[in-house]
């Protein structure tokens, strides 16, 4: 291109972003300022996802002192961005000063703080956050019941998980066969605390085909309390299945063979059913 202006900086730095390649975004932003070129807030945004993405807390701190230099008033996309950043990059403590000094709070700033704090293993603080946003008249999505029901499985608080389940219809009129993930967070909240027999009666009776991911988190379930049974069967044969390309099951039966703990009786069919896929190893 013979001129490229701040749109065409913004598109290759926005495409690279999307594609999952973050340092390259990020170099192209620095040769967009060394060619003179000053950044607008889109462009700010898509470098401050970049960091987000890559998990980059002083690429992302560079870039916000950057905003906070320019003299623009960063708008609500922006403000997000940045919390998101610092959400993504467990710098909650930031995080939690910028949320208060947010002018203009939405859902999404809410839900960033939610899923922050609990994918963080802070429940109280994550569950917090949710009664606020009640308070605050904000209603809450599917985003952030699936934050919410994660915080709960971080703590083991099969309570918690199913009293929030249960309010969404109840409490918020929200349809809960809607959203997959919905239902995939519970078996893992259920898989977690022990509720083999719980997690699938909950898959065997959701409103959705379950999906790899569904039986990945049964699975897990399993694995964590040493059940290899004939359930254990059924959700590793749906993973294999469903998802063959996979390894992340594959890897985890390898090591509970290997490790040799959490045997019962009818692991010589499992192993037996599993033959087929042996060779992976």
């Amino acid at each position: 291109m013979e001129q490229r202006n701040v749109a065409s900086w913004n598109a290759m730095i926005s495409g690279y972003v999307k594609n999952g390649r973050g340092w390259d975004a990020l170099e192209i932003f620095k040769l967009m300022d060394l060619a003179g070129m000053h950044p607008n807030d889109i462009t700010f945004m898509s470098a401050i996802d970049a960091c987000a993405d890559l998990q980059a807390l002083l690429e992302g701190q560079i870039l916000h002192a950057e905003i906070t230099a320019s003299g623009t008033e960063p708008d609500a996309y922006l403000r997000n961005a940045l919390l998101h950043m610092y959400g993504r990059c467990g710098s909650l403590a930031m995080a939690e000063s910028l949320f208060d000094d947010m002018p203009d709070r939405d859902r999404w700033s809410w839900n960033v703080m939610i899923s922050s704090y609990a994918h963080a293993g802070h429940t109280r603080r994550s569950l917090a956050f949710f009664a606020e946003m009640a308070l605050d008249g904000i209603t809450p999505d599917g985003v952030t019941f699936v934050a919410v029901l994660g915080a709960c499985s971080h703590a083991g608080r099969v309570d918690l998980g199913c009293h929030y389940f249960v309010s969404m219809s109840t409490d918020y009129s929200m349809a809960r066969d809607v959203d997959h993930d919905l239902y995939v967070c519970l078996i893992d909240v259920l898989g977690r605390s022990g509720w083999i027999k719980e997690a699938e009666d909950l898959i065997a009776n959701m409103p959705f085909q379950p999906d790899s991911v569904a039986w990945a988190t049964l699975l897990g379930g399993y694995r964590n309390y040493g059940s290899l049974g004939r359930g254990a069967q059924q959700a590793a044969q749906c993973v294999f299945q469903l998802d063959p390309e996979d390894s992340a099951p594959y890897v985890l039966l390898h090591n509970l063979y290997k490790s040799g703990r959490r045997r019962q009786e009818g692991d010589g069919d499992f192993e037996q059913a599993m033959k087929p896929t042996m060779g992976y190893f």
